[in-house]
C-alpha cells in the first residue's frame, strides 16, 4: 500500500474512491458527489466536477494529457464534404461549419469531456423556428433531477438544473438557477417558455459522468503534493540542511528572532544559493560553527514516488508519454519514427472515435437545420517521414533540392551534365514501403460495403485522380439512384429526358441496378432495411489491368504489386484516406504505382506494369 505524508498525517492512494450520486429529501437534484476528497482536508459536496477541475489546476502532468487529447480532439476544425451539391447548398454548409469554428464549441467539448467525462450544450431556436443553434454550457455547472417513476413504472422526463454557484447553501436561490428540459430532436414541438438541453456522457449507466482517468485519481492527486514537497525542500533546502552553532553567548529572544531574520535573507531561497559564509569573530573558540546534518533518504524516496505517480498517471489516461512529447523516463523524444506511430495509433484507436462522437452531434444539428452534405474533424497532420538523403534525391529533382538548400536553380547548361543514370540510381524501395505501411493501417474492409460500379483510374498524380473521382460519380447509373432516390415515382421517361440517353438504355440500366439489389421490383432505391440509403461514395484498389492477361500476380511481380494487391483483396481506401499519405508525409500512389513492364513475346518496354489503381462506387451494408 502507498503512502504520502502531508502535514504529519499519513494519506493512503487507496482511500479515493469513486463519487457517490446521492438523493436528498429536500433537493429535486442529485447530489454529484457525496464524499470528501481523498487528502481527507477538502469538502466537495456536491462539487465533484469541481475537484476534476482542482486536479487539472493542479498537477502539470495531467494537465499537459488533457491538453494533448483536447489538441488532438479538436484537430484542424471543422471541415465539409460537399461531393453533388449544388453552389447554393454548398455555400450552406460552409457557412454553417464557420459558425461552428467561430464559436470555438468542438474545442469545449473536447475539453469538457476529456476533464469530466461529458459535455452539453443548450439547443437555441430560432424566431422563425425551422433552425436551432448549439451554445456552449459547461457541465460542471448542471445537475440532474432525481429519478421519477410513473404508476406504470416509467421513468419520467429527467430535467436540469444549471447554477455556477454549486457551493452556496441554497443554489436553488441563486439569480442564475435555471431549469432546462432535454431536448428530444424533433420528437415534439419546442416550447418557448422551455429551455433545452443536449446532455452527452460516455458511460450512461451512471447519473453522472465518470472520466476515463478515474482510477488514475489518488497519483493525479499525489503529484500535486509532491511538487509542492519539491517547492518546500528547495525554499527552504538551508534551514533543514545544517546545524549552525553561534558560540558567543545566549542573546536574549528578540535578537534571536533579529539574528534568524538576517541570516534567513542572506543564505535562503534560491537566489542566494553558493553563497559564501562570512563571519567575523575575536577568536576561534567564539566563531560560528556549520555542521552538516546527514540527509534521511526522504529526496531518493520521492524521486521514486514521482516516478511511479508519473507511470500510474500516464497509465489510467492510456496514453503512450510519447503522444504529449516525453518518452519514458528519459525526457524528451527526437525519434520521428517513434513518434508518428506513437501518434499514429493515438489518433486511430482514441481521437478517432472522439472525434466521431462530436462529428454525430454536428451532423444531427445540421439535418435538423436541413442543411445538406457533411461535417467532419480534420485531424492534425501526421508526422511526416523521415527521408533518407538517398530518399530524397529519388523523390526530388535536383532544382527542388537546391531550393530546400537555399542554393540558385541550375541553370539550362548545368542541367545537361546530369546523367540520366544519376537521376535513376536510387530505390523506390523505402517509398514503397512506407506506402504499404500506411495503406495497411487505415482504409476500410471490403465485406462491409456494397460496390455499385467499377472502372480504371489513368490519373498518374492524386490531383488528377480527385478530378477523375467527380467525373466518375456523375456515372448515368449514380445520376439514376439519385433522382428515384429523391422521387421513386418518377418515370423513365422523364430520366432520360433529363440525362438526355435514350429510353432503351436507361431500362437496361435500371435492369442492371435490379439485379445488383441497389433497386427493388418497383423501381425503388433499395435501402435493405435502413431508414435511409446509406451516402454513395468512392474507394480504390490496386488490381491487375484489364488489358494483360495471366494471373493477379506471376513470376517477376515486383513486391510492392504483389504486396498491394494481396492487400487489395480484403481492403479498400478512400480519396482522403490517399490524400491523408500525400498531404502528410508526400507519399501520392498514384505516382509511385508501376514500373518498367516488357510486353511478352517482344522487344518492346512500357513505364507503367501489370497492375493500375481501380475507383469503385459504393454504399455501405446495413450494421
Amino acid at each position: 500500500m502507498n503512502y504520502l505524508l502531508k502535514e504529519g498525517k499519513l494519506h493512503s492512494f487507496e482511500i479515493y474512491k469513486a463519487p457517490v450520486f446521492k438523493e436528498v429529501k429536500n433537493k429535486d437534484y442529485v447530489i454529484w458527489g457525496y464524499t470528501k476528497a481523498w487528502d481527507g482536508d477538502t469538502n466537495w459536496n456536491n462539487l465533484q466536477p469541481d475537484y476534476y477541475e482542482w486536479l487539472y489546476n493542479s498537477s502539470s502532468k495531467h494537465r499537459a494529457i488533457v491538453n494533448r487529447k483536447t489538441l488532438f480532439i479538436n484537430g484542424k476544425g471543422v471541415k465539409t464534404k460537399e461531393v453533388g451539391l449544388t453552389l447554393p447548398e454548398q455555400i450552406e454548409v460552409r457557412n454553417f461549419a464557420f459558425k461552428i469554428n467561430n464559436s470555438g464549441i468542438v474545442k469545449k467539448w473536447a475539453l469538457n469531456g476529456t476533464k469530466v467525462g461529458g459535455f452539453c450544450y443548450e439547443v437555441i431556436q430560432n424566431k422563425k423556428g425551422d433552425k436551432i443553434e448549439p451554445h456552449y454550457v459547461n457541465i460542471k455547472n448542471i445537475r440532474r433531477s432525481k429519478p421519477c417513476y410513473d404508476e406504470q413504472g416509467r421513468l419520467e422526463e429527467v430535467v436540469y438544473y444549471y447554477t455556477a454557484d454549486w457551493e452556496s447553501k441554497k443554489p436553488e436561490e441563486n439569480p442564475d438557477y435555471t431549469v432546462f428540459h432535454p431536448f428530444t430532436w424533433g420528437e415534439e414541438p419546442m416550447s418557448n417558455s422551455r429551455r433545452y438541453l443536449v446532455y452527452v456522457q460516455e458511460d450512461e449507466e451512471t447519473l453522472y459522468p465518470i472520466p476515463e482517468y478515474t482510477a488514475a485519481i489518488p497519483y493525479i492527486s499525489a503529484d500535486f503534493f509532491v511538487a509542492n514537497f519539491v517547492h518546500q525542500n528547495t525554499k527552504n533546502n538551508f534551514a533543514g540542511s545544517y546545524l549552525i552553532n553561534f558560540y558567543n553567548g545566549e542573546p536574549s529572544e528578540e535578537q534571536k528572532a533579529q539574528i534568524e531574520r538576517l541570516w534567513k535573507q542572506k543564505y535562503h531561497d534560491t537566489d542566494n544559493a553558493g553563497e559564501p559564509i562570512l563571519s567575523f569573530n575575536e577568536d576561534k573558540d567564539s566563531g560560528v560553527e556549520v555542521t552538516p546534518l546527514s540527509s534521511n533518504g526522504q529526496d531518493d524516496r520521492f524521486i521514486n514516488l514521482n516516478k511511479q505517480i508519473r507511470e500510474e498517471i500516464f497509465s489510467g489516461h492510456t496514453v503512450n508519454p510519447i503522444v504529449v512529447g516525453l518518452e519514458g523516463n528519459s525526457g524528451f523524444s527526437n525519434n520521428a519514427d517513434e513518434n508518428r506511430t506513437a501518434v499514429e495509433d493515438f489518433q486511430n484507436y482514441y481521437v478517432s472515435g472522439k472525434q466521431m462522437e462530436i462529428e454525430q452531434h454536428l451532423n444531427s444539428i445540421r439535418a435538423y437545420n436541413d442543411i445538406k452534405g457533411e461535417v467532419y474533424i480534420q485531424r492534425l497532420d501526421p508526422i511526416k517521414v523521415q527521408f533518407t538523403e538517398s530518399l530524397m534525391q529519388s523523390i526530388y529533382t535536383v532544382d527542388e533540392l537546391r531550393e530546400m538548400d537555399g542554393a540558385e536553380p541550375l541553370t539550362e547548361e548545368q542541367k545537361t551534365t546530369v546523367t540520366k543514370e544519376t537521376e535513376t540510381q536510387f530505390s523506390k524501395e523505402e517509398i514503397d514501403n512506407q506506402i504499404l505501411y500506411n495503406l495497411a493501417i487505415s482504409g476500410t474492409f471490403k465485406d462491409g460495403l456494397q460496390f455499385i460500379k467499377s472502372r480504371e483510374v489513368t490519373a498518374f498524380n492524386i490531383e488528377e485522380a480527385k478530378e477523375q473521382e467527380q467525373e466518375f460519380l456523375d456515372a448515368i447509373e449514380i445520376i439514376i439512384l439519385r433522382l428515384l432516390d429523391a422521387n421513386p415515382n418518377l418515370p423513365l421517361k422523364d430520366i432520360a429526358k433529363s440525362v438526355k440517353r435514350p429510353l432503351a438504355e436507361i431500362e437496361q440500366l435500371v435492369g442492371d441496378l435490379k439485379e445488383q439489389g441497389l433497386i427493388n421490383e418497383d423501381g425503388q432505391v433499395t435501402s435493405e432495411g435502413q431508414e435511409e440509403p446509406d451516402e454513395i461514395f468512392t474507394v480504390y484498389t490496386y488490381e491487375k489491368r484489364s488489358d494483360v492477361s495471366g494471373g493477379d500476380i506471376i513470376e517477376g511481380t515486383r513486391d510492392f504489386c504483389r504486396n498491394l494487391v494481396n492487400l487489395s483483396k480484403f481492403k479498400v481506401w478512400t480519396i482522403e484516406d490517399i490524400d491523408r499519405m500525400n498531404n502528410g508525409m508526400g507519399l501520392d500512389v498514384f505516382t509511385s504505382r508501376g514500373g518498367w513492364r516488357t510486353i511478352k513475346g517482344t522487344d518492346r518496354h512500357v513505364p507503367r506494369c501489370r497492375h493500375v489503381w481501380k475507383s469503385h462506387i459504393v454504399r455501405r451494408k446495413p450494421q
